[in-house]
């Protein structure tokens, strides 16, 4: 496994802040640096996962870890462009406590 662990992603998780009139204003904090393998959805694979849920756009696998539906990985790619992935889903895929598998749908700036 740890050989295709090949993009590092910052972990972020949502804090809750308010301005000056009160309003919720969303803040991400940085809660970890990690090593993962980003795998796109294409094919039978993309259609398949777009029957479940239509923003799935990939997959993400790392080293075992706590993680929340609201935190969202930020990675920044091979030409300098950062990109933010919302998780859809969490899977342990042999219930082992080694590693996951992260859903997710890519935000759109």
């Amino acid at each position: 496994m740890i050989g295709k662990l090949r993009h590092r992603l910052t972990i972020q998780r949502p804090d809750k802040e308010y301005n000056a009139i009160g309003e919720e204003i969303i803040k991400w904090t940085d809660i970890a640096t990690v090593w993962a393998a980003i795998e796109p959805l294409r094919g039978s694979t993309y259609f398949a996962a777009r029957q479940a849920n239509a923003e799935v756009t990939g997959k993400i696998t790392l080293r075992y870890r706590d993680l929340k539906p609201t935190y969202r990985f930020q990675w920044i790619d091979h030409s300098g462009k950062t990109r933010t992935f919302n998780i859809v889903s969490i899977i342990d895929p042999q219930s082992r406590g080694k590693e996951i598998q992260v859903y997710y749908s890519e935000a759109l700036d």
